[in-house]
C-alpha cells in the first residue's frame, strides 16, 4: 500500500510519482505471530529483525547532492545494534508502518509517529526518531555522562 495523491498539486504528483517508481521492488513484510520484520530489495535480497531486537526506529533524508544518483533518498531505518533494515519511505503507506510499530513497541506514540512521518514526507526534516528503546535510551545517556565528566 502506497501514499496516495488525493488533494496534491502537479508538482507534489510528480514528486511522489518518482518516489514511488525509486521504491520499486522493495517490499515491507511483517509476521505479527514471529514479531518479524523483514525487507525484500528489488535484487532478491531480504532481510529481517525480531521486534525484540530494535533499539530505535528512525525517518532519514539523504540529500540530492549526497546520494549517489543525485536524487534525495527517504528511508525508513529500523536499527538492532548489530545493523539495520532500511526500505523506502515512499515504498509503504505511513500509517501501515506505524500501525504495525504500534502493535509491537511499548509505548509507542502512533499519533506523534503519524505527524513526523507527514512532516518527512513533506521534506521538513532530513531525521526524525519516532521511536527508541528505552534500554538503548539508558545506554545512550550512560554513554554521554562518562565521555563529559571533567
Amino acid at each position: 500500500m502506497v501514499a496516495g495523491v488525493a488533494g496534491c498539486g502537479a508538482e507534489d504528483k510528480k514528486f511522489l510519482s518518482e518516489r514511488r517508481a525509486e521504491a520499486a521492488g522493495y517490499r515491507l513484510e511483517y509476521f505479527e505471530r514471529d514479531k518479524v520484520l523483514f525487507v525484500h530489495r528489488p535484487n532478491g535480497e531480504k532481510n529481517g529483525a525480531q521486534f525484540a531486537d530494535l533499539r530505535r526506529v528512525l525517518l532519514h533524508r539523504i540529500k540530492a547532492k549526497d546520494s549517489n544518483d543525485g536524487k534525495p533518498k527517504y528511508w525508513w531505518l529500523f536499527d538492532t545494534g548489530k545493523g539495520a533494515l532500511e526500505t523506502p519511505f515512499f515504498g509503504t503507506e505511513p500509517k501501515v508502518v506505524v500501525e504495525m510499530l504500534r502493535a509491537e513497541l511499548p509505548a509507542f506514540d502512533e499519533a506523534t509517529a503519524l505527524k513526523m512521518s507527514a512532516a518527512f514526507g513533506k521534506d521538513r526534516a532530513s531525521s526524525c526518531l519516532v521511536w527508541i528503546s528505552d534500554r538503548f535510551l539508558a545506554e545512550m545517556n550512560a554513554k554521554r555522562e562518562s565521555e563529559c565528566k571533567p
